[in-house]
């Protein structure tokens, strides 16, 4: 298996969280439409998806990929947390570039901060 992928129905969100050792832009493609089922099956406008992967995009692959992103994941309401500070500026990149789009996307370390704003009205 390319990745480990849980994922939760929380009140008012869904929790998912993947772990790989590494990931490439096709995995990530496979993995977002993974997270979308299951948001189209939870019927939710909210995501929390964690992250722990030893070996991430970089940043040109993080920014090739976040149109991708914003097409599957258009209109919601997503945290995305990563502890890992070597992987910090792949995740602001493109999330970055999503609230610039007008997304409603936020990057975060820890998940506790993440689902008190992501809970926020």
């Amino acid at each position: 298996m390319e990745y480990d992928l849980i994922t939760t129905r929380a009140d008012g969100y869904l929790y998912a969280r993947v772990r790989a050792i590494a990931i490439t832009p096709a995995i990530t493609i496979r993995l977002l439409r993974e997270v979308k089922n299951e948001l189209t099956a939870a019927r939710n406008g909210r995501l929390l998806l964690e992250c722990e992967i030893a070996h991430a995009l970089d940043e040109s692959e993080a920014f090739a990929l976040t149109g991708e992103l914003l097409r599957m994941m258009h209109g919601l309401r997503i945290a995305f947390v990563n502890r890992d500070t070597r992987h910090f500026r792949a995740f602001n990149l493109s999330v970055g570039l999503a609230v610039s789009t007008g997304e409603d996307h936020r990057f975060f370390a820890d998940p506790s901060t993440a689902r008190e704003w992501l809970l926020r009205e």
